[in-house]
């Protein structure tokens, strides 16, 4: 009797789904028998749903391509978090921006104010200023509800993900010299060919002592910090350092003699590596480690500590620190 009722509900079950498959293939026949397009006329959509989406497919395409994604979050308590603005316009301390979801567009204005926290994409403090209209920002802050629009926002950090600068120090080798433009192209490891900008601002030394932009040559060895674009490969430099004779860079490991003269950078202090000793230069944009490669501060590097120093090591002794890592 139970081998009967299993092969009566077998025969069922097949008899249902040849149903279901029928009248699914009946349906998807009638409703696509005028193509695509029959499809978008017949749900009520027309070639103006296809402009709009077309519209928001551009704004997340783009913000993706800077990094960013394309979201909005208003929490019950009135803050606000915003991915993938575009940017309309800057007035004053305002920016006006907008975020496109096919027919759905939002107005941003974002108020800022000297509590405001500006960053670059690759991080480094920003600033208004640095904002210009079809910029893509995010920000986050609180919802102003005395404006009904565009929808306001008090910002507590705004970031600017089409700004791609950030502070760097490269080494390298000059390959030419625009003296013209003050700025010459650097051979370096870590992104190539770069082109490093001067101004009048640019601390330009040789070994310890001032030295001018015609004191570099092709062929030069160099070290150069500052504001380096990532998109445009430009550095503008805040210092260059000329080194004399064939300056290395390379890893020494020793124990620290003299701890650093300072707790933050621009300092110096003094190691013991091969019973030698060298005067370390440690930048604003030197990266201080500990044993777990976390970073740390230059207060924990004491007397007798041992340390690693990745560098430019000079024909004095002196290093121009990239990395400074505690192995104790």
């Amino acid at each position: 009797m139970k081998k009967i009722i299993a092969g009566i509900l077998t025969v069922s079950a097949f008899v249902l789904l040849a149903g279901v498959l029928s009248v699914s293939k009946s349906y998807a026949e009638n409703n696509g028998q005028n193509g695509e397009h029959g499809n978008s006329e017949q749900r009520g959509f027309g070639d103006s749903f296809n402009d709009k989406h077309e519209d928001h497919d551009k704004q997340k395409k783009e913000a993706h391509s800077l990094g960013s994604t394309l979201e909005v979050h208003i929490g019950d308590d009135g803050k606000v978090l915003v991915r993938g603005a575009k940017v309309t316009s800057v007035s004053g301390t305002t920016v006006n921006a907008t975020t496109t979801w096919g027919s759905v567009v939002m107005n941003w204005a974002i108020t800022t104010d000297g509590n405001t926290e500006f960053v670059r994409r690759f991080g480094g403090a920003s600033g208004v200023s640095e904002i210009s209209v079809n910029d893509f920002v995010s920000f986050s802050g609180m919802i102003l509800t005395t404006t009904a629009s565009p929808i306001t926002v008090q910002a507590k950090v705004l970031k600017n993900w089409s700004v791609q600068r950030a502070h760097a120090t490269f080494n390298g080798s000059v390959t030419s010299i625009n003296a013209d433009a003050k700025s010459f192209v650097l051979q370096t490891e870590e992104r190539g060919t770069i082109t490093v900008q001067t101004t009048a601002d640019t601390k330009i030394v040789k070994e310890d002592a001032t030295a001018l932009f015609t004191d570099i040559a092709v062929g030069t060895k160099i070290t150069a910090g500052g504001l380096y674009d990532n998109a445009l490969k430009i550095l503008t430099a805040d210092g260059v350092k000329i080194h004399k004779g064939d300056a290395i860079r390379t890893t020494l490991e020793g124990k620290v003699k003299t701890a650093p003269a300072s707790t933050t950078a621009p300092t110096t202090f003094v190691i013991t590596a091969n019973n030698t000793d060298y005067t370390v230069n440690v930048g604003v944009d030197t990266s201080v480690l500990n044993n777990l490669w976390l970073k740390s501060t230059l207060a924990n590097i004491t007397i007798d500590s041992k340390i690693r120093v990745y560098g430019t090591v000079n024909s004095n002794n002196t290093v121009d620190a990239t990395v400074v890592r505690s192995t104790f």
